[in-house]
């Protein structure tokens, strides 16, 4: 009878460290602290490869270790265990511990459209810090975990609830936003009405700076009247002439990393598909003709084809701002995606003098980003609460981004500023690429950082 209870004892002890390492082999316990050690050591090499310093990273790294080690001791050496309870805290763990990671420190995003090529290609799969310009805490802290805006295998059931929100928090990062930083952030223009951190995220690279006066010139972005080096691999639109000899698929892909539609236009081809694509065929009597999205080295190279007689560069002229059959509200006042006039891009604490002139530039900012519901225009006059006002000091900093693709790219130049609680984190690395039209894993773009 003693045995029993003495056995019965035994089992109803808590699974504390001293029992748990007790009942683990030397391999296994050696496995034990192997594999964990490895998931530390995991989270310092991330943080490393991001470019943070190096001790924010041991800062980072002994934060996850403490917090690894207080979940283990919470739930392992205070409860009695069954097998479901076990699994409870098993997928607990999991989901806490990524939830973690993926809102304080690193999340995964993929790259959709080709609106950064060739800097970042359809198909690249990112690691984005949130450590660098400071984690956002959630606006919305109910939601499912891991869905962004809608429920997964549903394509309009929200995944948050808007019983309350929080209000606008960021932690302190180790940097500000720079310029030519790869920026993901939510998108200022959603058409539909979603908290801040659920509307869709975007990534461009941040041009203009809170506080600079920005202007296009030909193509090319001057900041406080000075032109600035367009990035290393952004792409322009091209007309390419041939001698009556088609450009060879093949060859442009293999070459120079060129995705050729080959169906021409108005014909069977189709835009929205064609659109998809670096170059897309034309056909006339007497030539072919080729619309492309070029690198500087892309059209070097394509200068050298025997078969090109001709190349000219498109701009689109003062009035064309037009993208993909969609009008914005920035062309109302500044020209075309080529051609803009000097923008000031608002920052904290900066004070603009406005008029019916320049209300349409910062009347997005000031009424929805900042919270003035009740701007507006009244007997040509500017108010606010009911009561004139001839200027504004902005409460937040904003940026002003644009995509790599400069024509293939909706970005600052349709819809304007980005508010700096829109910024979600800065591009890293890439840990994965896949090329749809080859069907295969990109191996050359693999663990490459992200300039």
């Amino acid at each position: 009878m003693t045995a029993t209870k003495n056995k019965k004892t035994e089992e109803k002890q808590p699974l504390n460290w001293k029992n748990y390492k007790s009942k683990l082999s030397p391999r296994q316990l050696r496995g034990f602290w192997f594999l964990h050690g490895l998931n530390l050591f995991s989270f310092l090499v991330m943080f490393l490869l991001a470019g943070a310093p190096f001790l924010n990273c041991i800062g980072l790294f002994l934060l996850s270790a403490f917090l690894i080690l207080a979940w283990y001791y919470y739930f392992n050496s205070t409860r009695e265990k069954t097998k479901g309870l076990e699994w409870v805290d098993a997928i607990a763990f999991a989901v806490i511990a990524a939830s973690i990671i993926r809102g304080l420190f690193m999340e995964a995003f993929t790259i959709p459209t080709g609106s950064m090529e060739n800097s970042l290609l359809v198909g690249d799969y990112l690691f984005v810090s949130k450590f660098h310009y400071g984690a956002r805490m959630p606006v919305t802290p109910i939601s499912f975990p891991f869905a962004h805006n809608v429920l997964p295998f549903t394509q309009k059931t929200p995944s948050y609830t808007n019983w309350f929100h929080m209000p606008y928090y960021r932690l302190p990062g180790f940097s500000e936003v720079q310029r030519y930083d790869a920026v993901v952030f939510n998108w200022p223009d959603d058409s539909i009405p979603r908290p801040v951190d659920k509307k869709e995220n975007y990534i461009k690279r941040c041009i203009g700076l809170p506080g600079d006066n920005l202007s296009i010139v030909r193509s090319i972005v001057h900041i406080n009247g000075k032109a600035i080096e367009n990035p290393e691999n952004s792409n322009h639109k091209y007309h390419i002439f041939t001698n009556g000899v088609p450009l060879d698929p093949q060859f442009l892909k293999s070459k120079y990393d060129i995705d050729t539609y080959t169906k021409f236009l108005g014909n069977e081809g189709d835009y929205n598909e064609a659109s998809e694509y670096d170059m897309i065929a034309y056909q006339n009597d007497t030539s072919y003709i080729y619309e492309a999205n070029l690198s500087l080295s892309q059209l070097v190279g394509i200068k050298a084809i025997t078969d090109v007689k001709r190349i000219d560069t498109v701009f689109f002229q003062p009035g064309d701002f037009n993208f993909h059959g969609q009008n914005y509200f920035f062309n109302k006042v500044n020209g075309s995606p080529d051609y803009m006039s000097s923008v000031w891009i608002p920052k904290v604490g900066g004070k603009i003098a406005l008029t019916t002139e320049n209300f349409p530039i910062y009347e997005k900012a000031i009424k929805e980003h900042e919270n003035n519901p009740t701007l507006e225009i009244k007997n040509g006059k500017i108010m606010l609460e009911g009561k004139e006002i001839k200027e504004y000091t902005f409460k937040m900093n904003y940026y002003w981004m644009m995509g790599d693709n400069r024509h293939n790219s909706m970005d600052s130049r349709y819809w304007g500023f980005v508010p700096e609680d829109h910024v979600v984190g800065k591009a890293v690395f890439i840990w994965m690429s896949w090329d749809k039209f080859k069907k295969g894993i990109r191996w050359n773009r693999l663990f490459h950082t992200v300039n």
